[in-house]
């Protein structure tokens, strides 16, 4: 072996150097606490989300946990410890009150006949009570570890507590996403770092593609930072998603590399590094429009990743161009005589030199047979799904919604007429409406003014008032101003708000709202405003399937113009768009038949891949170009460019897979999912690229001059 010259040493010392320096400045700038609340799925600007943001402003409410407790609610020691629990809850200084059978009832035998409380705090069944905690404003945050520990010392065979509500889900999705941020991290680096090793045998090549994924992780991560893209559920998967956009240019730099040195140039590196730049660069700007793809998506999440994504990109095809081949100029200097070390073209395989029409034609049939999915797939997936089954929010997610529902659902209704709601016809309409939402099978409970004015005409006397002045005395301080809650000021407009069913839900939840729309029409009201989580979800699911699919196809014909413009070809753009195609049906209509919740952290995984996955068709078509110099393209030059390029293409699947691979570590089941998504696409994309794109664009056509 020839020694080193240390002219070959200079820039990768420097690019050691800089690396540091990326290192530094993360630690320095980027948070990597997950900043994720209630709302964050949802678009500012969306009309749904201002609908509801709007009914909080109207009806404000103190921020709500709830304590779901199984046990013999009748028994003496079942009461006794609930009304230790409240105690326990209300004595804490983030606590501004506390609802149970022992606090709010005039007894707990009481709250079994009672309009109000056995709504609010009683299970249908019987079997579990509530106990609501109110929390004052600053108080979600520091609450939370001390309300685990009641539940935790409360526990026992014959009381079984479980702890649920948005501000300790919203804690439990933060702890998820920071665990998976720290473990993707480091796998990804050990998992690429073996492969890449596995795959070259060569320790500059890997510190040179360590180097070069390390500084566009870190640089991305830094740059989002200051465009104020925080760590949310699908940036959290942003190391890894940059680990794989730095790889697939190096895995082609790699191979193009290997092919100069057989010929035994000693610039190899160089011939190899551009050879590579014109197609990796096409790639680069596939990859961007697959991830400005998601900017067109009301749905926050999506919108960042697609941000970031753009970043990543563009720093992942800087630091591959600019790091890498400065390793590759070390690792050439070991061997300058090229065919010495018996190094082997990185080309030729007889099984590519041939036409595959039967492998064309089974592919077809297998992405027909999996298309058909796609009418059974589950695009509004229960609430349950975001979570680990088995695992503890999971549990008290499904206790809440067994004994009373777990999704709010705001519901604000008005007399069609104008009419104030606070005369006492008005609450014999409003308790038929109230009964009438109760009977429908999605709706698990249901509080509002009447039910709260039914439980005050209990009192002694207090039937005979009349409705508006018990409307006008529980307005007052001392009976907690209850009715703003559910009234507005002019006593025009009064507000329903539902715990819906997400348990054995058989339809979309817009259906649901709808037909709950329809109930309150069918009992002389008009819903003047809809909101919550429930409709939220429901709309979000419909723009993001929507928005996904839409964006998908827009993509797909774009890449089909920058494909068609490279060879001026129209059976080359239609072998694109045909060989595109079949990614998205394979992988939506694989999880339509598994019935895979297609969500809202799920469905970009489509748009990543196929982004990622026109790379191999790319390289191919430039390869045919420098192959058919300026003569007639032949079939021939279509299966050369298959017998060249399916190792690079094999092994930056192999990449795509292992990298998203590690996302079935998660604790968050929809990263999970948009892992699987796709890996499930990657199959596809060299299958697409080495069998059904040649086939098609084989023949004919004519090279640009």
């Amino acid at each position: 072996m020839p020694p080193l010259k240390r002219s070959d040493l200079i820039l990768p010392a420097v690019w050691c150097a800089v690396t540091v320096a990326s290192a530094l400045a993360f630690h320095a700038f980027v948070d990597i606490k997950p900043h994720v609340d209630e709302n964050f799925f949802f678009s500012s600007d969306d009309p749904q989300f201002q609908a509801d943001q709007n009914i909080s402003k109207t009806f404000p409410a103190p921020e709500q946990l709830v304590f779901s407790v199984k046990g013999d609610l009748r028994s003496p020691s079942y009461v006794e410890r609930i009304g230790r629990l409240t105690e326990e809850v209300r004595a804490l200084p983030e606590t501004s009150d506390a609802q149970s059978l022992t606090r709010g009832p005039r007894s707990p035998a009481d709250a079994f006949e009672s309009p109000l409380w056995k709504r609010a705090l009683i299970a249908d069944d019987g079997k579990a009570s509530i106990v609501l905690v109110l929390v004052k404003p600053d108080g979600v945050e520091t609450i939370l570890p001390k309300l685990e520990e009641i539940r935790r010392h409360s526990q026992a065979p014959d009381f079984k507590v479980v702890l649920s509500g948005a501000p300790y889900i919203v804690e439990m999705i933060r702890q998820s996403l920071l665990r998976d941020f720290l473990v993707f991290s480091v796998v990804a680096f050990c998992v690429f770092a073996a492969a890449i090793y596995a795959l070259f045998q060569s320790l500059p090549i890997l510190a040179g593609s360590l180097l070069a994924c390390l500084n566009a992780g870190l640089l991305t991560l830094t740059a989002a930072e200051w465009l104020n893209i925080q760590i949310g559920p699908l940036t959290s998967n942003l190391s890894v998603i940059v680990f794989v956009l730095t790889l697939t240019h190096v895995i082609f730099i790699t191979f193009n590399w290997k092919h100069a040195l057989t010929l035994g140039r000693r610039d190899a590196a160089y011939v190899g590094t551009m050879m590579t730049f014109v197609p990796s660069f096409w790639s680069m700007v596939t990859q961007l429009l697959g991830f400005t793809s998601l900017l067109f998506v009301q749905a926050t999440p999506l919108r960042q990743l697609g941000t970031a994504g753009i970043i990543g990109s563009l720093i992942s095809f800087a630091t591959a161009y600019l790091i890498y081949p400065s390793f590759l100029r070390l690792e050439t200097s070991r061997f300058p005589e090229g065919r010495r070390r018996g190094v082997r073209p990185p080309g030729r395989s007889l099984f590519f030199e041939r036409s595959h029409g039967r492998a064309v034609f089974l592919l077809f049939v297998l992405t027909g047979i999996a298309a058909a999915g796609i009418s059974s797939l589950n695009a509004d997936p229960d609430l349950f799904s975001y979570f680990k089954q088995g695992g503890e929010l999971r549990a008290g997610l499904e206790s809440i919604d067994e004994h009373g529902g777990s999704t709010p659902l705001n519901l604000v209704v008005a007399d069609p007429s104008g009419k104030t709601l606070d005369s006492g016809e008005a609450y014999k309409r409003l308790w038929t409406l109230h009964q009438a939402l109760e009977k429908d099978p999605a709706v698990g409970s249901v509080i509002s003014l009447p039910a709260i004015l039914g439980e005050a005409k209990r009192a002694p006397f207090a039937s005979y008032l009349p409705t508006s002045w018990l409307v006008d005395l529980l307005e007052m301080p001392q009976f907690g101003k209850v009715v703003r809650y559910f009234l507005t000021e002019d006593k025009k407009r009064a507000l329903f708000f539902l715990r819906m069913n997400e348990m054995n839900r058989d339809t979309t939840r817009l259906e649901v709202v709808k037909r709950v729309e329809g109930i309150v029409r069918q009992e002389g009201f008009v819903p003047v405003q809809v909101g919550g989580v429930y409709v939220l979800q429901g709309k979000m699911s419909q723009l993001v399937v929507s928005s996904t699919l839409d964006g998908l196809f827009i993509l797909i014909l774009i890449f089909v113009l920058i494909g068609g413009a490279m060879l001026l070809s129209f059976r080359v753009m239609a072998a694109i768009f045909v060989s595109l195609l079949l990614i998205p049906l394979w992988t939506i209509g694989v999880l339509g038949h598994f019935r895979v919740p297609f969500d809202i952290i799920s469905c970009p995984g489509v748009n990543i891949a196929i982004g990622i996955g026109v790379d191999a068709l790319i390289n191919m078509i430039f390869f045919v170009r420098r192959q058919a110099a300026k003569r007639r393209i032949t079939r021939e030059d279509w299966t050369a460019a298959c017998a060249r390029l399916w190792r690079p293409i094999f092994y930056s699947t192999v990449v795509v897979c292992m990298g998203f691979g590690i996302f079935a570590f998660s604790a968050f089941p929809p990263t999970q999912r948009f892992g699987l998504s796709v890996i499930l696409s990657s199959l596809m994309s060299p299958m697409a690229a080495l069998f059904v794109f040649p086939w098609l664009a084989g023949g004919g056509v004519k090279k640009k001059d």
